[in-house]
């Protein structure tokens, strides 16, 4: 069995690196998606349950659509902190 609870230090953290990441529109529908998170700290967004049954392995997994958000906010950040800009005018 395995859950993922969501913690208030992971929304912070996003928050923070979505504030660095589009500084100067603190507007953006990101930064909004990820407040809203704020309401759902401390609550199971994750759940796998796997048993075995006559040699089989049975594995079943459900994840909430905040959660899902949440996962895809993360996927957003460290995407965006890979990417090199070139502002030379050359």
């Amino acid at each position: 069995m395995s859950e993922v609870i969501l913690e208030k230090s992971d929304v912070a953290i996003l928050l923070e690196q979505l504030r660095d990441q589009t500084f100067p529109d603190d507007n953006s529908e990101e930064l909004d998606d990820a407040e809203y998170l704020v309401n759902h700290v401390g609550k199971v967004g994750y759940l796998q349950l796997g048993f075995a049954h006559q040699g089989v392995m049975f594995i079943f997994e459900v994840a909430t659509d905040w959660y899902d958000s949440f996962q895809n906010l993360m996927e957003t950040v460290t995407d965006l902190g890979g990417i090199v800009v070139d502002d030379s005018d050359e």
